[in-house]
Formats: C-alpha cells, sequence, structure tokens
C-alpha cells in the first residue's frame, strides 16, 4: 500500500486518486490486519475511501500501522521537517481516521526527517 502514497508525494490533493492506488497495490499475501482487509473490501465494493476508513472499528482506526508504515515519508522530506509531519497525518487518514491512529503517525513521520543516516550508509 506504501506505493499509493505516491501521489501525496507529488503534491496531489486528498481524493479519489488513492482509492485506486490503495486497490491497485495490496497483496493479501502480506498478511494485512483485518481492518486493513475490511478497508480494502469496502473500497472494492466502492466506498469512499474517507467514509469507509471513518466507518472502521466505530470511528476509524486508533491502531499502530500508519505509524509503521510512514518513515519513508519523514526520510522523503528530511529537508522540511514540518512538511513530514503534515504528510504523515496525510498519509494516515487514508487508513486510519481515528485522531489517535493519525496523532501516532506524525512522531514517527517527524523523526524520521530528523534522524541522521546511519555511518554504515555513508
Amino acid at each position: 500500500m506504501q506505493h499509493s502514497h505516491k501521489a501525496r508525494l507529488r503534491g496531489e490533493p486528498p481524493g479519489e486518486r488513492r482509492r485506486p492506488g490503495l486497490l491497485e497495490y495490496s497483496d493479501v499475501g502480506r498478511r494485512y490486519g483485518m481492518g486493513a482487509l475490511e478497508l480494502l473490501d469496502r473500497l472494492e465494493r466502492g466506498a469512499h475511501w474517507a467514509t469507509a476508513a471513518r466507518e472502521l472499528f466505530d470511528g476509524g482506526s486508533y491502531g499502530n500501522g500508519a505509524a509503521m508504515r510512514v518513515a519513508p515519508l519523514g526520510a522523503y522530506f528530511a529537508d522540511d521537517p514540518a512538511r513530514a509531519a503534515e504528510q504523515a497525518a496525510r498519509s494516515a487518514e487514508v487508513t486510519h481516521a481515528h485522531p489517535e491512529g493519525i496523532a501516532d503517525a506524525v512522531p514517527a513521520g517527524w523523526r524520521a526527517a530528523h534522524e541522521p543516516l546511519p555511518a554504515w550508509l555513508g
């Protein structure tokens, strides 16, 4: 699903463009959690991403999946930690619409933008 965030990196506005990306790059063999599988099922049946994400778990997921996948965004925006934090929130809302799920992703993205590369990477 990380591929679906390419539109965000290009600065495209939220909306329907995300739904095809989520579906196109989904692969149940990657063992997504049940919430992600339910979300993908709803999207395949034509639900709008924002509505479907908020309906899950009675208000949206507040799990840690959004925080776990946000490090590449932080690294991408290493020159702009504020934008890294903003993009982390925007990427989280697609699957973790609960405010706590979104809030968990922000410091992870911000931290990834600040983290220096390990010495072994050069």
